[in-house]
């Protein structure tokens, strides 16, 4: 944390650091940030493109705090997920 976004608060103090759990814990989005993660807008197409997810799901630039998506695909889409420590590999 920097003190450049007022995201921050959710995060940690000027100075310190986060690691992933605490990021969950404290809903702090800027850790999950694209540019963060170095996620390639390519890469996580092909990825949810594979597991036929739905459109709003392909592309990383629509993925915004105000995006509506439907709850069921939503539920849908989170079980495809692998478990923790598989995500963590991945």
């Amino acid at each position: 944390c920097q003190g450049r976004s007022r995201e921050e608060v959710y995060c940690c103090e000027n100075g310190q650091t986060i690691g992933r759990d605490r990021a969950l814990v404290r809903s702090c989005g800027l850790y999950f940030e694209p540019q963060r993660l170095a996620l390639r807008p390519e890469a996580w197409r092909g990825y949810w493109q594979a597991r036929q997810a739905p459109a709003w799901l392909l592309d990383l630039e629509r993925l915004q705090p105000q995006t509506r998506v439907p709850v069921k695909e939503l539920l849908e889409q989170l079980q495809q997920l692998p478990a923790q420590g598989e995500a963590r590999r991945v």
